[in-house]
């Protein structure tokens, strides 16, 4: 009654004396969700955030995005790509459907992108991918590369449109770890940068591009009105057809280009030892080769080292569970051990093998020092983490630093700050089928197994059943017990 009024059954979302206070949001896995009882769908280790009515879900896993990171950002082809990258317009442009949200990763697989004949998986005649103002990062699944732009001689890989105001006014796009191959425009012949855009290039390699009009040029880069910084980056065999900048053409137009000899981080690379050795071992082993037992950041290199390992175990003959897996850098807390990642790591990722993730146990439970399964244990997630005493023998995962190496000068026109090299070190090896492909110049032979290693010293690391120079022997068969052994494509074989 009046003067002792009260409001009572606040709508969902909202509370208060007078429900005048919008909740927190609450994540949900309900699509329906929009946030206006303050219940939002936000899934894929999305983070959310807001209140009732203004919800947002942030910080989404790498390779989804989306307002709910409900979006698949991780292409397998050419046109799941363009759907997610090309969002230019124009008369003669095919515009992405999927298209990424500003800030938005999206993670290549290890494999060619080309277009189709037709350029029906393409934005445009000229270009593989067309962006305006389009900020977030393109990057490979692994730092070492082999997700392949192959512009076939046809057309550019790239066109980075800004926002028609001042170099380097418009939101970053970020390129990490990919190869441009044999791409071909009138100018840039890898990738066009105009319009105020700002762009960074990191641990990639320009291979065999050009640019064939007869003046301007930049066989692999053509820069106007933008800002270009390039990291650790290697250029190859690239051409400017009228002789102005085979590798980076600067139209000198209010644009500035930084050339960087550092390697972006992180900037480490993983290893697997051959031989098996107790855990203080490993450690000494990982600092002979100027590294550190792995420190492991998120999924996606945890997911690296699993392949590694799986290239270089053999499920067959490893022996008991866990000796299936590798040691890797963390400790879990124990009495009289304080626990955590070694050394200098500032790593929270972990990974157990547990029952929430469809494991058969809920590790740690042992000896406290974590190790690696490989894929294809019965009860063990593949890449979960056991721990076991340190007196176990077992192979080593190593995180390398790996530095970038000063090769020719760059061929370029215009105002280039940095220092003006092609870089490797921190650029990967290329696999190869040609036997001649010695790795001086980063490709290298290696048909049947994993490559690694940088330029100069590439390494090819084989496939269960296969060994020799390139991997190219195939190993006699050895009979297994395993009834699903039956093409012996990994040597095994059930008879």
């Amino acid at each position: 009654t009046t003067g002792s009024c009260t409001c009572t059954d606040c709508n969902d979302g909202y509370s208060g004396d007078s429900c005048m206070n919008a909740d927190p949001c609450v994540a949900t896995k309900d699509p329906t969700d929009d946030g206006s009882d303050g219940n939002f769908y936000c899934i894929n280790d999305g983070t959310v955030g807001g209140t009732t009515g203004s919800c947002t879900c942030t910080d989404c896993r790498v390779g989804f995005g989306g307002n709910s990171c409900e979006s698949d950002l991780a292409p397998t082809f050419m046109g799941e790509l363009h759907n997610l990258v090309s969002n230019y317009v124009c008369a003669a442009c095919r515009v992405g459907t999927n298209l990424m949200a500003p800030g938005d990763i999206v993670v290549l697989s290890q494999t060619d992108y080309s277009c189709a004949t037709d350029g029906s998986d393409c934005a445009h005649i000229e270009s593989m991918l067309s962006t305006k103002d389009l900020g977030g990062t393109i990057v490979c699944e692994v730092n070492r590369g082999g997700c392949v732009l192959d512009g076939a001689e046809t057309r550019r890989m790239m066109y980075i449109d800004g926002k028609y105001l001042s170099a380097g006014s418009s939101t970053k796009m970020t390129l990490r770890a990919l190869t441009f191959h044999k791409g071909i425009a009138t100018i840039g012949g890898g990738i066009k940068l105009v319009n105020g855009a700002l762009v960074e290039v990191a641990l990639c390699t320009f291979q065999s591009c050009k640019a064939t009009k007869m003046s301007r040029g930049g066989g692999a880069i053509f820069v106007s009105t933008s800002v270009l910084d390039v990291v650790a980056t290697a250029f190859n065999g690239n051409e400017a057809m009228s002789g102005n900048g085979d590798d980076i053409y600067d139209l000198q137009d209010s644009t500035t280009i930084t050339v960087k000899s550092t390697c972006p981080e992180p900037s480490t690379t993983f290893t697997i030892s051959t031989e098996r050795m107790a855990r203080d071992n490993c450690v000494k082993y990982c600092e002979s080769k100027g590294g550190s037992l792995a420190c492991i950041n998120n999924e996606s290199e945890n997911t690296e080292i699993l392949t590694l390992l799986d290239a270089k175990m053999d499920l067959a003959t490893c022996g008991e569970k866990d000796d299936c897996s590798a040691w890797i850098g963390y400790s879990a807390a124990m009495p009289g051990r304080s626990g955590g990642w070694e050394g200098t790591c500032a790593s929270s990722f972990t990974y157990w093998n547990t029952n929430s993730i469809g494991g058969d146990s809920n590790e740690p439970n042992g000896g406290g020092l974590a190790t690696m399964y490989m894929t294809g244990l019965e009860g063990k997630v593949a890449g979960s983490w056991n721990d076991v005493p340190e007196s176990s023998s077992l192979p080593c995962a190593c995180s390398v630093r790996s530095f970038p190496t000063a090769g020719r000068p760059l061929h370029t026109v215009g105002d280039i700050g940095g220092s003006s090299f092609s870089y490797t070190g921190c650029v990967p090896c290329i696999s190869s089928i040609l036997p001649s492909a010695s790795g001086a110049d980063g490709t290298f032979y290696c048909i049947n197994g994993s490559v690694g290693g940088d330029k100069g010293s590439c390494t090819c690391s084989c496939l269960s059943g296969y060994s020799g120079d390139g991997c190219a022997t195939a190993d006699p068969c050895t009979a297994t017990t395993e009834p699903s052994h039956t093409k012996g494509e990994d040597g095994h074989y059930y008879c």
